[in-house]
C-alpha cells in the first residue's frame, strides 16, 4: 500500500472513530466517505508530478551542450519564431572571464547575414520607386567611374544582390592578410578604382559567386541614392517601424555595454572586427531581439507587431510588399536544391524551403532562417568562430542532423605547472575546495567530499569528466592564480585562491 492510500485509510479510520461522526446520518456519513475517496483518486497523480524532475527544454539541451560538454562556445543565443510567437533561450556568458550572462539583448557580429539586410532595403528602395532591380549601377556612381561590363551586358542592382553581377569576392588589391574582415580597410575610392580597371571573365548573371566585394558596392550604391549612410536609410526604411533599436553598423553605448567578447574556434579571445568603410557586406551587430523581428517580418507577419501605429498601414504594406520581393529566389547557386534570392540563400527539399542565411567573423559565427509554409525561424547567435549551421538548420527542421559530439580531448601539461594551480579557493564562507596535484594529474575536493580529477584541455583550461563544468585558473600580470572560475549549466562561479 502506497503512502498517500495508508493515509486515506487512516483518515477515514480516525474520522469514523471520532464520536461527532457516529451522531451524522448514515446518508451524510457515506457522503464524506465517497468525498474522501475521490480525493484519494486525485492525489497519487498530483505527488507524482510533484515528484518528476523538471525535462529540460531540447533548445536549452542543444546550446547547454555546445557551451559546456563540446566547448564550441562561451555564450550562445537562440531565437524561435513559431508563427506570431517568438522565445529566446540563452546560455554561457560574454566573456570566459565574467559571470555576465548572454541574453536576448546581447550584441553580436553578424557579418554576411548584413547582405540579406542590404538585399531587404534594395527591394524596399524598389517599393517606394526610388530604384528597380534592373537598374545599371553605372547610373548611380560617378561619370569619372568605368563600371565593368560584358558582351554589351551591363550589371545590375539585381545582379550585385544575388551575387550574379561577375564581380569577384575581393578586390585583387585588398590584403588577405585579415581573412575574416577583408573590407576593413577598402574605401570608396580604393572600390571606385577598381572598378575602373576591372575585366569580367564570366557573362553577367550567369553564374552564382558570392562576392563581398558586390554586396558592399551595392550598400554604397543604395547610401548615394538615399543621400545617407547606410546605418541612417536601414532606420529610416526598415529597422525604424520594425523597433530594431540594438541594429547597428557602430554600437551604441548601450549596445557596447551588451557585447560579448569573440572568441576563435580555440575559445582565445579575439579583438572586434574592424569596421569596414563599405559595411553592407558583413558591418552590422545585431541582437537575437531584433533578428528574430526581422525573420518575424520576413515571414510576413509584420501585423504581430504591436509597435506598428494603426495609422501607417501603407508604410507597414510597402516593408512587407518589400520582404516579399526580397524572399523570391532568383538564380541556381549550382548547389543541389539551392538558388539565391535577394541576398538569402533557398534550399527546397520536397515540400519545405528554407530561407537562410549564415556568417562567421573572426570571433563570431551565426545562422539566421525560415521555412514560411511550416511558420518557423531561428536565430543562431555564438560568440566563438564555431560553426552553428547544423543547430539552425536542426531547429528549423528535426531531419537535419547535428553534428556529432568532438572527442574531448587532454591536453599536456607538466607537473611543475600544476603546482602553480594547487591551493585552497574559497567560493564564499565556508564553501572551498582544495586543489591539489597527485603524480601527472590534479584534483579538485570540497570538504567531505569525494575528489575529481580536473581533465586540462590547456594551459589553465580544465574540465570535470563527472559533470557537465568547466574551471578556469586566471592569474595576475605576473603570472600568480589569483582566482579561479567554474562554469556550470550556464552560471560562471567565482572562488578565490586564500593559500
Amino acid at each position: 500500500m502506497g503512502r498517500v492510500s495508508k493515509y486515506i485509510w487512516l483518515l477515514l479510520l480516525a474520522q469514523y472513530n471520532n464520536a461527532m461522526f457516529k451522531e451524522i446520518s448514515p446518508t451524510h456519513r457515506l457522503l464524506w466517505v465517497l468525498t474522501v475517496l475521490a480525493v484519494a483518486c486525485l492525489l497519487p497523480t498530483f505527488v507524482f508530478a510533484q515528484e518528476q524532475k523538471p525535462v529540460e527544454d531540447p533548445v536549452m539541451t542543444i546550446i547547454r551542450e555546445r557551451v559546456g560538454a563540446y566547448r564550441q562556445s562561451v555564450g550562445m543565443v537562440v531565437g524561435i519564431t513559431r508563427g506570431y510567437g517568438r522565445w529566446t533561450h540563452a546560455y554561457g556568458t560574454l566573456d570566459r572571464g565574467t559571470i555576465r550572462r548572454v541574453s536576448n539583448s546581447s550584441v553580436f557580429e553578424i557579418g554576411a547575414i548584413t547582405g540579406v539586410m542590404t538585399g531587404t532595403l534594395l527591394a524596399h528602395m524598389v517599393e517606394t520607386g526610388d530604384v528597380s532591380l534592373s537598374d545599371p549601377v553605372s547610373m548611380f556612381l560617378p561619370e569619372a567611374v568605368r563600371m565593368p561590363t560584358r558582351n554589351g551586358q551591363a550589371i545590375t542592382l539585381q545582379h550585385l544582390a544575388t551575387h550574379t553581377s561577375g564581380l569577384p569576392a575581393l578586390a585583387d588589391s585588398i590584403s588577405l592578410e585579415e581573412t575574416q574582415n577583408p573590407l576593413a580597410t577598402f574605401t570608396v575610392d580604393n572600390m571606385y578604382a577598381f572598378l575602373s580597371s576591372h575585366t569580367l571573365t564570366r557573362d553577367i548573371g550567369s553564374t552564382y559567386e558570392y562576392s563581398e566585394l558586390g554586396m558592399a558596392l551595392l550598400g554604397h550604391v543604395l547610401s548615394v541614392k538615399g543621400e545617407k549612410s547606410f546605418d541612417e536609410i536601414l532606420h529610416e526604411r526598415l529597422f525604424g517601424m520594425l523597433k530594431m533599436t540594438n541594429t547597428h553598423v557602430v554600437p551604441t553605448l548601450g549596445m557596447k555595454a551588451q557585447t560579448p567578447t569573440g572568441h576563435d574556434m580555440a575559445l582565445r579571445p579575439m579583438e572586434p572586427s574592424v569596421l569596414p568603410p563599405m559595411p553592407a557586406a558583413a558591418g552590422m551587430h545585431s541582437t537575437a531581439h531584433d533578428l528574430n523581428i526581422f525573420v518575424s517580418a520576413a515571414m510576413g507577419f509584420i501585423y504581430a507587431f504591436p509597435m506598428l501605429p494603426e495609422d501607417d498601414k501603407s508604410d507597414s504594406v510597402k516593408i512587407a510588399a518589400a520582404f516579399e520581393t526580397t524572399n523570391r529566389a532568383l538564380y541556381p547557386t549550382g548547389r543541389e536544391n539551392e538558388e539565391i534570392a535577394l541576398g538569402w540563400l533557398v534550399r527546397t527539399v520536397g515540400e519545405n524551403v528554407i530561407h537562410w542565411q549564415h556568417s562567421m567573423t573572426r570571433g563570431f559565427s551565426t545562422f539566421i532562417g525560415f521555412d514560411k509554409r511550416r511558420r518557423r525561424g531561428v536565430v543562431v547567435l555564438s560568440n566563438a568562430a564555431n560553426g552553428v549551421d547544423d543547430v539552425g538548420f536542426h531547429l528549423l527542421n528535426s531531419t537535419y542532423r547535428l553534428r556529432p559530439p568532438p572527442r574531448a580531448a587532454r591536453a599536456f601539461i607538466s607537473p611543475q605547472a600544476y603546482d602553480t594551480y594547487t591551493g585552497l579557493y574559497e567560493f564564499q564562507p565556508h564553501l572551498t575546495v582544495t586543489v591539489s596535484r597527485d603524480g601527472t594529474k590534479l584534483f579538485g575536493q570540497p570538504p567531505g567530499q569525494v575528489r575529481n580529477e580536473l581533465i586540462p584541455r590547456s594551459g589553465g583550461e580544465f574540465y570535470l569528466r563527472e559533470e557537465d563544468a568547466q574551471i578556469t585558473f586566471v592569474k595576475d600580470e605576473s603570472g600568480t592564480v589569483t582566482h579561479m572560475l567554474f562554469l556550470k549549466d550556464g552560471r560562471t562561479h567565482r572562488a578565490n585562491k586564500v593559500r
